[in-house]
């Protein structure tokens, strides 16, 4: 393999698993980026589809792509670490198999990072669609991560509105292999690694939709996640993703370089955050348990607050949209999906006619 050093080499990870479906049209889009000095390691974690036969393919006709493949299922988190541990580039991104980048997208991230050195993560606007490309959902920005130079604050800005697809943008090889703890085996920890990054670095971000992810209709429970994680282990029965999300950002914020201060005040900032959250989400699920839609609207107006992110601008109505993405959705007690649903909409249109005064 022949690497081009007049520019930065960028090592993409794809961690696959049974991803046939939709491999083919990923790594076309890596592959076709104008954006020529790259690696692409794609880590097959023991698939039993068509994955292997696809990666072959595309391995034989590209001598920039490495194929690894496990002799059984190492989980989640150990095939996001490997391809980053095989990596060689000055700069990684993660490649899901579904996902689709524009050509220009590594040359524009990669630009961005090279006129700024105390930037860790570049990423592009998102597109989330659902089924079908054109069927966009939302267009997700890290606008308020932008422009953020002190560590404590890039943090809390990430507490308060998680820039939920940081983690697919193009990041610095060296701060995220001997900085930060990489992926773990616990639920939503990349949201743990993407809070970490922002301690060492500012986030930048090219202002156009380069990048288009695939969403879920239904967000998967946490007993059907904890096993893509801890494979082989069942769920505990007394077990809070949130609670060990917490504990990890404080492990974060303890292993940071800053000072005492900062760090406490972080700590005290995390541990209020946790409690206003946790309050909220039992207040909001106890009134609408025990009156429905018959919820007072400021109490719908405070969950929604707690919800809504200013980073996610909606490209259809609420009604429109798979409960993934519905904010309401998401406090709700929603073991059964279709009274959630229906609850929602009662409460939105409630909340509408409130606002509009009719």
């Amino acid at each position: 393999m022949v690497f081009d050093s007049k520019v930065p080499l960028v090592s993409v990870g794809m961690s696959v698993y049974n991803g046939g479906k939709t491999l083919r049209r990923a790594l076309e889009s890596i592959l076709s980026q104008d954006y020529h000095n790259l690696e692409l390691i794609i880590s097959d974690n023991a698939s039993t589809d068509e994955t292997a036969e696809i990666c072959k393919e595309f391995a034989s006709r590209d001598s920039r792509i490495a194929y690894y493949r496990a002799e059984r299922n190492m989980g989640a988190a150990w095939n996001f670490n490997h391809v980053i541990k095989l990596s060689k580039g000055k700069y990684f991104v993660r490649m899901s198999h579904d996902d689709i980048r524009a050509q220009a997208y590594l040359s524009k991230c990669v630009a961005l990072l090279e006129s700024n050195q105390d930037a860790v993560l570049s990423h592009s606007y998102t597109a989330a669609f659902y089924g079908d490309i054109i069927n966009v959902l939302t267009i997700i920005t890290h606008d308020s991560m932008v422009g953020i130079h002190c560590p404590r604050k890039r943090f809390i800005a990430a507490l308060k509105h998680l820039p939920a697809s940081a983690i697919d943008g193009v990041m610095r090889a060296e701060t995220l292999k001997t900085k930060t703890r990489l992926m773990e085996n616990y639920i939503s920890s990349d949201i743990v690694l993407t809070h970490e990054l922002s301690l060492y670095g500012e986030f930048v971000q090219v202002p156009e939709v380069l990048f288009w992810r695939s969403g879920k209709a239904v967000l998967p429970a946490p007993q059907e996640i904890y096993p893509l994680y801890g494979i082989g282990k069942k769920i505990p029965k007394l077990y809070y993703p949130f609670l060990t999300v917490a504990a990890n950002h404080a492990k974060s914020i303890f292993r940071a370089p800053l000072s005492i201060l900062c760090k406490l005040s972080l700590l005290i900032y995390l541990i209020y955050h946790e409690i206003q959250i946790i309050t909220l989400k039992a207040i909001f699920r106890a009134v609408t348990a025990l009156v429905g839609a018959s919820c007072p609207a400021f109490i719908i107006k405070i969950a929604l607050s707690v919800v809504i992110n200013p980073n996610v601008h909606l490209q259809k109505h609420s009604q429109e949209l798979p409960p993934a993405v519905q904010p309401l959705w998401m406090l709700l007690n929603h073991r059964n999906l279709k009274n959630s649903q229906d609850l929602q909409l009662k409460l939105v249109e409630k909340l509408l006619k409130k606002v509009h005064g009719e």
